[in-house]
């Protein structure tokens, strides 16, 4: 290396309009993507805590109340009644070589888990027999299944409601929220809709027509709203081959995800954010061996 020596760098301009608008291109798309969308739009720059929210889950049958369809009453209440469509009025109920209809009412039409709830639409009666009736002699079966089975369909699960209760707690900023209290939104597939309250939506009409409304209870949300909101109405051919290539989704059944997030930052929080916590449902269909 030669000590007596002066280095310096050398610049060379290279004019090409082709790789000048490349150079430029790239410049701009990485501009946009770090500070308009990930900074800006997204709201990269702030901290994020995850909370805790409380939720629970339910189902309600169609009632009648002081002369109002789609009450969302208590049925333990003597003033609150049934409100079932008439069979003649649904066509899977009058199809030719379809399974019969039967009226059950939501504490009989769902099962309720850790994870979720199960909300049937059909089922199958096993007849049985008793072959146990000396009791002096050993008994190998109670009973035995004859080959007689009947499978139906439970009548008007497109009217009943998804009762959803939610509360959120157990943050470090100390925000609070509710399902009643909180400004809330769903979004049925085409942009945010206010919930509001179920008050307001006087008759049965409105209420099936809006498919969501919340009370001190919670936030109902009409299933057959729901379900096509996701694309997968009970009576459209189910997307698996489980019971044959035209078995419909009320036939085979599928796994809806009910999703509820609170937050207190929007899109553009920067120029738009106010600072106050709302929530916002979604919801979605997904195979059964994808849930986890």
């Amino acid at each position: 290396m030669d000590l007596w020596t002066y280095r310096t760098n050398k610049k060379v301009v290279y004019r090409n309009h082709r790789i000048a608008l490349i150079y430029y291109l790239l410049l701009f798309f990485v501009t946009f993507f770090f500070v308009a969308y990930q900074l800006a739009y997204k709201n990269k720059y702030l901290a994020i805590e995850d909370v805790r929210v409380y939720s629970n889950v339910q189902a309600a049958h169609p009632t009648r109340k002081d002369g109002l369809g789609q009450a969302l009453c208590d049925t333990f209440q003597n003033d609150c009644h049934s409100n079932f469509s008439v069979f003649q009025d649904l066509p899977y109920c009058n199809k030719p070589g379809a399974p019969r209809c039967h009226l059950f009412d939501a504490t009989s039409a769902t099962t309720l888990g850790e994870e979720g709830m199960l909300l049937r639409t059909w089922g199958e009666t096993v007849h049985q027999e008793m072959t146990c009736t000396d009791y002096t002699a050993v008994c190998n079966d109670i009973y035995t299944n004859s080959n007689e089975t009947d499978v139906y369909f439970i009548a008007d699960i497109e009217r009943f409601w998804i009762w959803a209760g939610h509360n959120l707690f157990e943050n470090s900023y100390g925000a609070e929220g509710s399902a009643f209290g909180t400004e809330g939104f769903v979004d049925w597939g085409h942009g945010d809709e206010l919930i509001q309250p179920c008050s307001e939506l006087k008759s049965e009409k409105a209420r099936e027509a809006v498919g969501v409304c919340k009370d001190e209870l919670g936030v109902y949300l009409l299933v057959g709203k729901v379900l096509d909101s996701v694309g997968a109405g009970l009576d459209k051919k189910s997307e698996g081959d489980a019971k044959g290539d035209d078995a419909t989704n009320r036939e085979k059944g599928l796994l809806l995800v009910l999703e509820i997030k609170y937050s207190n930052t929007v899109n553009l929080n920067l120029f738009l954010g106010d600072n106050v916590v709302r929530y916002r449902i979604s919801m979605f269909k997904t195979e059964v061996e994808k849930y986890q």
